[in-house]
């Protein structure tokens, strides 16, 4: 079977967050189906940032910055000689639905926002990353039969720490402090406002050494003079540049971990932090409840005393978050076993 992606934009979406989230889902087609060859169309080698399966074979293409009339049709034509060229029986659009004769077309959807319905009848299937987004299509008069869901998986680099390996990483991140891990992509400046206030909250109450480590931040001079005029700017630790082989330790050594997008098209940072057996806060939607069910603690992003009342609870029952690590790793499992069926038929 050989099957083509392709991109009609040089970014995986348009919502540049979801991009990790387009990659897993790639990644994990790519693994179920390891006889497969799989061409994933690029500008350039560099384009992609995630380790690809080794059936994976990239293939530079004239792929355009934005999508208008006459780019589309430069694609259409080059995309059509490469099916062609490569006799791709499959052919995957990421996002954007572009004519072309195949075998099967697939589109893979990450939000049903500025869809249009007319576009959304013609692949012979769509994949989505949950049944909420499911849901959406069905009430756009697409049928069921065909939407397909792949669920964000974390990678298998992301595990629960020994003892030993929380202490290290904890000595190289916060100095030996136990600290919230905030992943600060996709927030809103009041959500990301809120999180600082929840943070001072357990410091005034607590009266203790504990961080907060913030990466994904959005830089600008607003953040800046808040962060400077911060009160407890002390205990808090910008991360910018963690690579992906840090991220794991970063992530599992945490007391909790915190993620409050303003939108919410990717829920895969929160099965990252369920896997490596971290408890996780974030805000009730219907992705995130999907996914995290009863494993997480929900909070309302606009109130500030809701999300410092829920960071002292994991700090100080551990009971609690003793039972929130169980409850995830059992999600875990149930949500794997929904991406067990053929994707691809």
């Amino acid at each position: 079977m050989d099957v083509m992606i392709s991109l009609s934009r040089r970014f995986l979406t348009k919502d540049n967050n979801s991009s990790t989230l387009v990659e897993n889902i790639i990644t994990t087609i790519c693994n179920q189906y390891p006889g497969a060859h799989f061409y994933l169309l690029s500008y350039d080698n560099k384009q992609y940032k995630f380790s690809l399966p080794g059936n994976v074979q990239t293939i530079i293409a004239a792929i355009p910055f934005f999508l208008s009339p006459i780019t589309k049709w430069i694609y259409q034509r080059q995309l059509k000689a490469l099916v062609k060229k490569f006799n791709a029986q499959i052919l995957l659009h990421i996002n954007d639905y572009i004519p072309v004769n195949a075998a099967t077309t697939y589109l893979l959807l990450t939000s049903v926002t500025n869809s249009k319905p007319d576009q959304l009848n013609k692949p012979d299937r769509i994949i989505t990353s949950s049944l909420s987004i499911k849901n959406e299509l069905v009430k756009n008069n697409i049928d069921p039969s065909r939407i397909r869901i792949i669920q964000p998986m974390a990678l298998n680099i992301y595990q629960p720490l020994d003892w030993d390996t929380r202490e290290q990483s904890k000595k190289y991140f916060s100095e030996g402090k136990e600290y919230f891990l905030f992943n600060a992509s996709g927030a809103s400046h009041t959500n990301f406002l809120n999180v600082l206030k929840g943070f001072s909250t357990v410091k005034k109450w607590l009266k203790s050494g504990i961080r907060l480590i913030i990466v994904n931040m959005e830089t600008g001079k607003h953040t800046e003079n808040l962060l400077n005029t911060y009160k407890y700017k002390s205990d808090i630790t910008i991360s910018a540049a963690i690579s992906k082989a840090d991220y794991p330790k970063l992530a599992g050594a945490a007391l909790a971990f915190i993620y409050l997008p303003q939108f919410d098209s990717n829920g895969l940072p929160l099965v990252e932090a369920m896997q490596c057996g971290v408890p996780v806060i974030t805000w009730h939607n219907n992705i995130f409840f999907e996914l995290g069910n009863d494993a997480v603690l929900y909070v309302e992003p606009n109130n500030e005393q809701d999300i410092g009342e829920k960071m002292m609870k994991i700090y100080k029952d551990e009971k609690t978050r003793t039972v929130l690590i169980q409850k995830s790793l059992l999600q875990l499992q149930t949500l794997a076993t929904h991406n067990t069926a053929a994707i691809l038929e």
